[in-house]
Formats: structure tokens, sequence, C-alpha cells
């Protein structure tokens, strides 16, 4: 199936596009990947970066290596490269786990290694592309990353039942009370 495509991306189930995504989002001619540049380093230094630091981990980044540090939530590119990517990363984290390790940051740290070592290039997307709701950045957001708290994406994720019923019944009441206003509206 994947053969009939070009490009394939993965997102995050919180991000939502609020602007038009053009073409500037795909790799160029000399690049093979799209990573999201991590909006919470986008103005920081490699010594600032949570890169995984543990050599017995395959996503080892050691001190000084690297110029950027790409958040796990958006990621692709030309569909066989991307492909290969992601068997790496799985090859490579399946091996921490056999060697019981898991990486800082998990999937993000095995990109964030993989961007370095990779002889094929990346377009860094900024965080444009990433804008975490409720966040004030020097950017005007193309796709927003929405804040799972308000819509019990982690405590769902890890089966906390009291905290996502918690967040669910708050989303909702919210919810509520916007379709009243607007109903009232018309009333």
């Amino acid at each position: 199936m994947y053969k009939d495509m070009d490009y394939l991306y993965f997102f995050n189930a919180n991000m939502l596009c609020v602007q038009d995504i053009s073409c500037d989002f795909l790799p160029n001619d000399d690049q093979s990947f799209s990573f999201l540049q991590h909006p919470g380093f986008y103005n920081k230094t490699n010594k600032d970066f949570t890169y995984e630091r543990r050599k017995d981990s395959l996503a080892l980044i050691k001190e000084g290596a690297g110029s950027h540090y790409f958040a796990g939530g958006l990621n692709g590119g030309r569909a066989d490269d991307y492909l290969s990517l992601c068997k790496t990363l799985e090859k490579n984290i399946d091996k921490d786990l056999e060697n019981k390790i898991i990486a800082i940051w998990h999937d993000e740290s095995h990109l964030n290694h993989f961007s370095i070592s990779s002889t094929k290039g990346v377009k860094v997307l900024t965080p444009i592309y990433g804008f975490p709701q409720d966040w004030e950045l020097p950017f005007s957001p193309k796709i927003i990353i929405q804040d799972k708290s308000k819509f019990g994406g982690a405590a769902f994720l890890r089966d906390d039942l009291p905290s996502f019923l918690s967040c669910s019944v708050s989303y909702l009441k919210r919810l509520v009370t916007k379709a009243l206003l607007m109903m009232k509206q018309f009333l």
C-alpha cells in the first residue's frame, strides 16, 4: 500500500491543524525526513537538551553532540526512508528492552539519536508545526498540540480511571456550558 505514497508522517492524536500546511513541510530534494524541533528547546543549546546520556542505551547522544532536539509527536518523510527509520527505531528500542533499559524519553530519545547518526538529511520543522496549547511563543502556529490533560489523554492511556473521569467530567461541563451559551443566542 505505501508503494503508492511519496511521504509518510506520524502525528500524535492531540495535534490540531489550524492553518493550511504547504509543501514547505516536506523534505527538500537533499533531505529524507522532516522532524519537529521541540518547542521547549527551540532557543536552547545542546547542553540544555535532555538527550539520553546513559552509555548502555542505543539512544545515547554524547555530550556536545547534536544541534537540535526533536519532539517525538510529529515526524515523517519520504515513504521508503521513513519506513526504514521506523524499523531502525523498533530494532534499537527492542535491543534496549532486552538489555533492561528504557531511554529517558522513550522513542523520542531514539529519534534524536537517529537524527544525529543518520546520513540522510533532516528538515527541521520549527515549533509552528507543534505549538503547545496555551503557550506563549514567538511563532504563529500552524499545528497546535492540544493539552492532553484537558482531554483525558495521559490519565486514560495509563488506565488512571479516577483522573480520566475527572478530566472528562470537567471537559464535558465546559462543553455543555458553551453549548448552552450558544443556544441562548438563538432563543
